[in-house]
C-alpha cells in the first residue's frame, strides 16, 4: 500500500483517511484527497480521487458498489 501526495511541488497534504477504511495490499492512494467513512479500496487499486463514505472502490477510481443503508 502506498500514500503519497502528487508532487512535492505543490506543498499539499497526503491523503486524509477516515474511520472503518479497509485497503487491499498494493493499493495506491495518491493526492490531496478524503477517502470516507466505511469504504473498502480494493487490492492493487489506484485512487487519485476523494471517494464518498460507504462505498467499494476497484480498479483506477471506480465505485464498483454502494453498501445498502437500513
Amino acid at each position: 500500500m502506498t500514500l503519497g501526495i502528487a508532487s512535492e511541488e505543490d506543498g499539499d497534504s497526503a491523503p486524509v483517511v477516515l474511520n472503518n477504511v479497509t485497503i487491499g495490499a498494493g493499493s495506491k492512494i495518491i493526492g490531496p484527497i478524503t477517502i470516507g467513512n466505511n469504504v473498502i479500496v480494493g487490492a492493487n487499486s489506484v485512487v487519485t480521487k476523494s471517494i464518498p463514505q460507504d462505498v467499494t472502490v476497484v480498479g483506477a477510481n471506480r465505485i464498483l458498489k454502494r453498501k445498502v443503508q437500513q
